[in-house]
């Protein structure tokens, strides 16, 4: 029982936490980094040109 009500307030707080976190502002100059991305070396990166190699060959 006590094990259930530590995982309700550890989900609550991450969730407010989370909305929390979205409604900071970004920092002023950080407004628009992924228009000067060429890519780099994390493939991960949803901004890495790899993943939209489609889009330009098809333009």
């Amino acid at each position: 029982m006590i094990a259930l009500i530590w995982l309700m307030i550890l989900v609550f707080l991450y969730i407010g936490l989370y909305m929390w976190n979205k409604k900071t502002p970004k920092p002023k100059g950080c407004e628009n980094l992924t228009a000067d991305c060429d890519g780099c070396k994390l493939v991960d990166c949803t901004h890495n040109p790899v993943h939209h190699e489609e889009e330009t060959k098809n333009d």
